[in-house]
């Protein structure tokens, strides 16, 4: 409580106790009403909600991804019943739910599944049909082809996504001064080379993940340094 009141004398922002949650761990249910007591919080407990989005110990399931699946569906939902044209549903689309969905790709590596159904829902829209999805006109790699080349220029949810992960990677190769990059080489690089790192199989899979991305990116640097 003396850090929370030390922060607000800082930076003139000051925590609402009403919509604040403390988490313990490790702890007697005697510490646990004590803390309770002196600091007049709620308990909590994980998975919880934080700016929207859901907060967790360990890697998101779909069942905790499904709040942005609803989300995206209620939209279409309402999109659907309003005469809209084929340009402006494209353009709802690459506005509207793909902000919707960066807003969590920003945060979180989305899982295939879960990009799946956002695509399917979003495929369906696109081509006016009833879910579930029976198959578009067109597939999808040919929507995302930008207009110019004669496509829709749909953004590709599973690209992009791989794009946010590129930007972690690219982050640690620069050893950026930030609290998340120092924490990563003081857990898990330490004394290796970011470049020639490989995790161990008992780490998590969000790191597993980064790894692997920058694999992605040294291979397709070298295939273009071969062309």
């Amino acid at each position: 409580m003396k850090a929370l009141e030390e922060f607000h004398a800082c930076a003139r922002l000051k925590a609402s106790l009403s919509k604040s949650q403390v988490v313990f761990g490790g702890c007697t249910q005697e510490f646990h009403q004590h803390c309770l007591e002196i600091t007049g919080l709620t308990k909590g407990c994980f998975p919880l909600k934080y700016l929207g989005v859901p907060i967790t110990t360990s890697r998101l399931t779909k069942m905790e991804c499904r709040g942005l699946v609803e989300k995206i569906l209620a939209k279409v939902h309402i999109w659907v019943t309003r005469s809209i044209s084929f340009a402006a549903r494209a353009q709802l689309i690459n506005t509207v739910i793909f902000w919707m969905f960066n807003y969590w790709a920003s945060i979180f590596m989305l899982t295939n599944e879960v990009l799946e159904n956002i695509t399917k829902i979003y495929m369906s829209y696109l081509w006016g049909e009833v879910l579930p999805l029976v198959g578009p006109p067109a597939s999808l790699d040919s929507t995302s082809v930008g207009q110019k080349h004669m496509g829709l220029g749909l953004k590709d949810f599973k690209l992009w996504n791989k794009a946010t992960i590129a930007k972690l990677v690219w982050a640690i190769s620069m050893n950026k001064d930030t609290l998340w990059v120092r924490w990563v080489y003081g857990r898990y690089i330490k004394e290796q080379t970011w470049c020639d790192y490989n995790p161990k199989l008992s780490y998590s899979w969000y790191w597993k993940k980064v790894c692997q991305i920058k694999v992605d990116m040294k291979q397709a640097n070298s295939n273009k340094q071969l062309l």
